[in-house]
């Protein structure tokens, strides 16, 4: 060790010895000590830049920013923040740490900006697709709303809108096609979304168009006016005004459940009650005859139309207010038990039961029938048999009259 240290210590001194002298020892060849490994640089960074806004805040008249980058940065030359491609000019490099560049930025005006806000080195470019789609678009609207759009290709009863995911475009999204004067042409529904285009079906009128539009055309506008939720889950509830009898008491009537319904393409659905629309009666009827006779007669009547499911349309769909006309069936349990009394004949009763599948018709008015939140009234007609019991008929044909809310998802 003592022999090393003097080795180092000569050499150190030849080296002043030399350079005091003049002799330039740079020149000279290196000779690597035996079993050392050569210096390697590290390679240049060949992927995409990443720029990161670390920190943002206002100075003056003017936001200045500190960047941070995976690349080195040209300073004096812009960069592009934010979801509007705010310019940012790259100014001094502050630090450098492992791969990391480190730049203070400025930015005109007073901006606010997030610390996960999109850096680019370049403003989006316009994109053109091919003749197909027949549109250019500009992708620097990749992050605008979704609610105003424009219609880029009509092929048959299929179009085009120039939104897709990166403006939150969801399937079974609605759009109000409009021309230049703003009169309402027919409904687009979204089925197939790309980045920032989508495609949909067309309806026009109150039947979902099967042929093709022509009167739908690249440049009209489009207007988002909800989703057509497909299932939806509420409570209903309601009564009759009729007053149905025998002889004198009236019915008493009451009916609701939990509705569950489905909505398809164009306002049609399907809507099926969990639960049941019933009416019922009893009364008794005495009179009195000649010679002490006397007579009696009690009736006892229910009829119970259980689970109704029925097909319906919505017109107007998706406005705001969708009046519809339904159609259906239902499961129908009615019984009739008459008992009569007669003071020189003796007692007799007769007990009749009836239970079928009868048709339904209706119709009502749904609120937001494309939102979250869907209040609704509606007018059922069940058709129903008369029951025969002792002579006397009991009715069953009803006409309840409903309110309900529900929740669609």
């Amino acid at each position: 060790m003592w022999l090393l240290f003097e080795f180092i210590a000569a050499t150190a001194v030849f080296a002043q010895t030399e350079t005091a002298r003049g002799v330039d020892i740079s020149s000279r060849p290196v000779v690597p000590i035996e079993g050392s490994r050569p210096l390697e640089l590290s390679p240049q960074t060949t992927g995409p830049a990443e720029i990161k806004i670390l920190q943002s805040f206002f100075q003056e008249n003017s936001t200045r920013l500190i960047l941070q980058s995976n690349q080195a940065l040209v300073v004096g030359n812009d960069v592009y923040a934010g979801v509007d491609e705010i310019p940012v000019n790259v100014g001094t490099l502050l630090s450098k740490s492992g791969d990391f560049y480190y730049y203070a930025g400025t930015a005109n005006g007073r901006v606010r900006f997030k610390t996960d806000d999109l850096v680019r080195l370049e403003r989006t470019k316009r994109l053109s697709v091919g003749s197909a789609i027949a549109s250019t678009f500009d992708q620097q609207a990749l992050f605008s709303q979704k609610y105003f759009a424009s219609i880029t290709a009509v092929q048959g009863d299929r179009a085009m809108i120039d939104k897709g995911t990166l403006q939150r475009v969801h399937e079974r999204d609605l759009y109000r096609i409009f021309d230049e004067n703003g009169k309402s042409k027919g409904t687009l529904e979204i089925q197939g979304i790309g980045d920032l285009q989508s495609s949909g079906q067309l309806y026009s009128g109150w039947w979902k168009k099967k042929a093709s539009t022509p009167e739908m055309k690249p440049g009209d506008k489009a207007e988002f006016v909800g989703q057509r939720r497909l299932l939806a889950l509420g409570a209903v509830g309601g009564s009759t005004f009729e007053r149905r009898q025998i002889f004198y008491a009236q019915d008493q009537a009451l009916g609701g459940g939990l509705l569950w319904n489905i909505t398809f393409s164009d306002g049609w659905g399907v809507e099926m009650l969990f639960g049941e629309y019933a009416r019922s009666g009893t009364e008794s009827v005495t009179t009195r005859l000649f010679f002490a006779q006397r007579d009696s007669i009690r009736s006892e009547r229910s009829a119970h139309f259980i689970a109704p499911l029925w097909l319906k349309k919505n017109f107007f769909f998706p406005s705001l207010v969708s009046p519809f006309v339904a159609m259906g069936g239902s499961f129908l349990d009615a019984r009739h038990f008459t008992e009569i009394f007669i003071s020189n004949e003796g007692r007799g009763a007769e007990d009749k039961r009836r239970r079928s599948i009868v048709p339904m018709v209706g119709a009502g008015i749904e609120l937001f029938p494309s939102r979250f939140f869907r209040p609704r009234i509606d007018v059922r007609h069940f058709f129903g048999p008369r029951v025969w019991s002792s002579g006397n008929a009991f009715r069953t044909e009803s006409t309840f009259y409903s309110f309900g809310v529900m929740t669609a998802w």
